[in-house]
């Protein structure tokens, strides 16, 4: 897409003055100034109020960002995704078509029209400034309202926001063909090459009136224009036409191949790229030419410049005929070892080298050489072993030819002036042979017609003397100029015409009673079959003779311009014997040429070669991505079986799960009941182990084994446990001692002393304990010890019980003796 990518480059080389115009706008102005200017514009009047209907008309429906988001979901479904992409494009190159539409209207129907308001630029340079801006608004409406007209033709019955367009191609070609397409294609070469000028004419009328400045300032804030200057406007403009070939490309890439609209929309896209290169070329003219004109303008009047052949050229001169800049830029001109730094002009016909002096050009001067080169037989050569340096010979006299020897800045730069200067060479060789063959042809066109004007005057005299028409009053040539193989035939029957008058004189001499006998000879019958007398047939052979002779003369000067044409092309290749002629070196270059094709042609082949070996292996590499894709596409659908298989499973499994943890809640549940129980059954525990240790405490701990019968009787512990004694109807036995009185108890007596809880030997069964074997610690006052270590001594067959009364402590202390009474 290289052919069309020029215009915005040279659109981004008046960047700078773009944005120079806009820092001007920011220069703040005087209250003075600012009063003087009109008041402030109003949006609301009629202008302004019809061109916001206008604009809001346009952009219905085209206010979301993309396609997708117009319609709806359910209609996305229905269709693939390349129909999706295609359809954003296209509402895009729409979307797209309204802005520009409204960056014209802006240009015309704001700027233009409060300029001239204004009356601060003259009308005729304010239609200057604006050329072509009406024509591009009226072929730029009517694009976006053929677009629109498909948008609503494609609308599906029955909804309101749904379609889909698939038929765009025609709309397209229609666009940039025809009529349609040669008008877009004049008014955007015009104004394309106008853009440098007119910004140039802007930022200058911007520098010098603060007044322009105070009205494009109140213009640039208008919520209508968007903060878009003339600058902007006119940037957006230029750049438009390279948009329409990217979006049809995209268009062109999600559309169906081998199909009408596929065709149609190629179509359209060649005709689009041929519209941007002949609107670039168009410019890149006009800007060489208008390059020339600069440079002829900055050429020293008085400076002339002379030609090998000692022709002189002056500045005038320059622009003369349909001389045509290729290239220019610097390079150094070495001669007699000193290097010169010159500005190089490459023309249609010539070459100059100029240097500057004192901001003006004028003819550089180097050794007496030629300043200006002509292209007529101009060689160029490269310099061996130095890769920025070039020969140019000039071999336009017989004698020794010139030579110069340039350097440039670098090898590609070399290489861009020899290529420029070897197409200009040889362009300029054809157009001289052209020229002159055309001109031969138009002499010797002029000789054909006099030729012929003379035979219709010479038939004009015949008619008149013989009153009847004359039978021959053109020429005897054939519609082909180029066959001259008929110079022989019409020679042949001028010498029959020429016998047969011989004939008719000598019979004429002799006798003239006998002419109308021999006149009917077979041939004078032959050359006057149409004649009835003498006379007629007489003057029928001379006007014959004259048109046989007539012709012949006309073909001699068309065969004598060819012969010349040929021996001057064939002076050209033919080999001299000088060794340092012109045609040597004309045909040395024209060998190297010959074998630089020849390696050109072979280093084709060579890259072609290698292309197809790169295709080749592409499509190896291709294939095996392929087969590297399906493999990769196999294990993604085992996988996806293997994951769905998996989450059969794990749903089997949390289905598990769930039925486990309603168990573990019941289990739970059933464990919190057996908890409650068990710490009820605790507290009646610990409620009757509280009994038994008052019960502990009432009885001597040597009648341990008693009160433990004792308490295993119901009626006792039932007594117990309601607050009375023992039944009277306890067997003696169990020695149950009286109660001491009741002693007021010490104060010290009165602290509780913890004993470790212990169960009655019944009850250890219901709180797991073990069976622990206790000793029975008694506590016996020393007194009653004293006493009862001497009574034992004496006594110790019987058993008997001594109570001693222990007010102090308020317990009962029994002895018991060693004697175990029989059962």
């Amino acid at each position: 897409m290289s052919e069309y990518l020029s215009i915005p480059n040279r659109a981004g080389a008046v960047q700078m003055d773009e944005t120079d115009a806009l820092r001007l706008l920011r220069i703040p102005s005087d209250d003075s100034l600012s009063s003087s200017v009109a008041e402030a514009i109003n949006l609301e009047d009629s202008h302004y109020s019809l061109l916001q209907k206008e604009l809001k008309s346009e952009a219905e429906d085209l206010e979301a960002e993309s396609w997708t988001l117009t319609v709806h979901q359910k209609y996305l479904k229905n269709l693939s995704k390349e129909a999706i992409k295609r359809e954003d494009v296209i509402y895009e190159l729409i979307q797209t078509e309204m802005h520009h539409v409204r960056t014209l209207k802006i240009l015309l129907h704001v700027y233009m029209h409060e300029l001239r308001k204004s009356l601060l630029i003259e009308e005729g340079k304010l239609e200057w400034l604006f050329m072509r801006n009406e024509e591009l608004l009226s072929l730029h409406q009517n694009f976006l309202k053929c677009l629109r007209g498909c948008q609503k033709q494609s609308q599906e019955e029955g909804s309101d926001g749904n379609y889909q367009i698939t038929q765009l191609g025609d709309i397209l070609i229609s666009q940039f063909s025809g009529p349609l397409g040669e008008k877009m294609r004049d008014c955007y070469t015009v104004f394309c090459c106008h853009h440098i000028e007119a910004m140039t004419f802007y930022k200058e009328q911007i520098q010098n009136n603060k007044k322009l400045q105070n009205l494009i300032k109140k213009v640039g804030q208008l919520t209508l224009v968007r903060r878009l200057g003339i600058p902007e406007c006119f940037l957006l403009v230029t750049q438009r036409i390279m948009k329409y070939p990217v979006l049809v490309e995209r268009i062109i890439q999600n559309t169906e191949v081998n199909t009408e609209e596929y065709k149609a929309l190629v179509e359209s896209l060649a005709l689009m790229k041929d519209f941007i290169s002949h609107v670039n070329t168009q410019v890149s003219e006009y800007e060489k030419a208008t390059r020339l004109r600069n440079i002829s303008l900055r050429l020293e009047p008085k400076s002339v410049g002379r030609l090998k052949d000692g022709r002189v050229l002056r500045r005038e001169e320059l622009l003369q005929g349909d001389r045509l800049l290729l290239y220019e830029g610097l390079v150094t001109w070495k001669s007699s070892g000193r290097h010169k730094d010159v500005h190089a002009v490459l023309l249609s016909d010539m070459l100059l080298f100029l240097q500057e002096k004192d901001q003006k050009f004028v003819f550089a001067a180097v050794d007496n050489r030629p300043p200006v080169i002509s292209l007529q037989k101009l060689i160029v050569r490269e310099v061996a072993h130095e890769e920025k340096a070039m020969f140019l010979i000039c071999a336009c006299t017989i004698s020794m030819p010139e030579m110069y020897e340039i350097y440039t800045s670098s090898r590609e730069e070399r290489v861009t002036w020899t290529t420029n200067i070897r197409k200009a060479v040889d362009t300029c060789l054809n157009l001289s042979c052209c020229s002159t063959s055309d001109l031969l042809k138009s002499r010797d066109d002029v000789i054909k017609q006099s030729l012929i004007d003379k035979q219709r005057v010479f038939a004009a005299l015949y008619e008149d003397t013989m009153e009847q028409e004359a039978p021959h009053s053109g020429l005897l040539l054939r519609g082909d100029t180029l066959d001259l193989q008929q110079g022989e035939t019409l020679l042949k029957g001028a010498i029959n015409e020429v016998e047969n008058l011989q004939n008719l004189l000598l019979l004429r001499i002799k006798d003239p009673n006998l002419l109308m006998e021999e006149i009917n000879t077979p041939a004078v019958i032959r050359s006057t079959e149409s004649s009835g007398d003498a006379n007629n047939s007489q003057g029928e052979i001379v006007i014959l003779l004259a048109q046989r002779l007539y012709s012949l003369q006309a073909v001699i000067v068309q065969q004598d311009s060819q012969i010349e044409l040929q021996h001057a092309f064939h002076s050209m290749s033919k080999q001299p014997t000088r060794p340092y002629s012109n045609n040597v070196l004309l045909e040395q270059e024209k060998q190297r040429n010959l074998e630089k094709h020849k390696e050109e042609l072979a280093n084709l082949h060579k890259v072609k070669a290698q292309h197809q070996e790169e295709q080749q292996r592409w499509e190896k590499e291709r294939e095996r991505q392929r087969i590297q894709q399906e493999a990769l596409e196999m294990q993604l659908q085992q996988r996806e079986e293997e994951c769905r298989r998996r989450e059969a499973m794990l749903s089997e499994e949390k289905v598990e799960l769930e039925r486990h943890r309603e168990s573990y809640q019941q289990d739970l549940e059933r464990l919190r009941e057996s908890i409650q129980s068990v710490e009820k059954e605790k507290e009646r525990l610990t409620y009757e182990k509280e009994q038994v240790e008052k019960i502990k405490s009432k009885y001597v701990p040597g009648n341990y084994d008693e009160a433990m019968s004792l308490y295993s009787n119901p009626s006792f512990r039932g007594s117990v446990v309601n607050g009375g004694g023992p039944s009277s109807s306890t067997p003696k036995r169990n020695k149950v001692l009286d109660v001491a009185p009741k002693v007021p108890p010490r104060k010290e007596s009165m602290s509780i002393q913890t004993t470790k809880a212990e169960l009655p030997i019944h009850l250890l069964s219901t709180t797991n304990q073990v069976l622990k074997s206790s000793a029975i610690h008694q506590q016996i006052p020393t007194k009653l010890a004293t006493l009862s270590k001497g009574k034992e001594k004496g006594s110790k067959t019987k058993t008997h019980h001594q109570r001693t009364h222990s007010a102090g402590q308020g317990c009962i202390y029994v002895q018991k003796s060693t004697h175990t009474p029989p059962h």
